[in-house]
């Protein structure tokens, strides 16, 4: 088998960003122009996320993805020619949104219940007709 070295040409670097480095390429074998996406340094975690994202792309996008491969120093997914793009990243983010972290759910408020409270004794005995007041109750 031959090593990814002989298998493309790296050209221009056309993008950086994420952590990934994207060069407008050739394919040696058929002088196809592709891109290649290196993570360089990459990390087990780092390249699990990336093999989760493009298996999650959908079928069309999916199969863009030429080879994904571990080379020396760090990890690297052809593709296509992708026309338009700006970063991997974005790209991949643009059709498989990275998952948020979990958030902590909101505390329940304790519900409030409406407590009538009976006017004062002096405006009974006043004659002044009171009316009765309503007012949540705070615990």
């Amino acid at each position: 088998m031959t090593s990814f070295d002989d298998r493309y040409r790296l050209l221009k670097c056309v993008a950086l960003g994420g952590g990934i480095r994207t060069h407008n390429a050739q394919e040696t074998s058929t002088g196809r122009p592709v891109m290649v996406h290196i993570l360089d340094g990459a990390e087990p975690d780092a390249v699990e996320q990336l093999r989760q994202q493009v298996g999650a792309l959908p079928v069309a996008d999916r199969s863009r993805i030429l080879e994904m491969t571990p080379t020396a120093g760090g990890f690297t997914i052809v593709s296509e020619f992708l026309v338009g793009l700006t970063t991997f990243q974005q790209w991949l983010g643009a059709r498989v949104p990275v998952p948020a972290p979990p958030s902590r759910p909101e505390p329940e408020a304790a519900p409030s219940r409406m407590v009538w409270t009976a006017p004062p004794a002096s405006a009974m005995s006043s004659g002044i007709a009171a009316r009765p007041s309503f007012a949540p109750e705070i615990r």
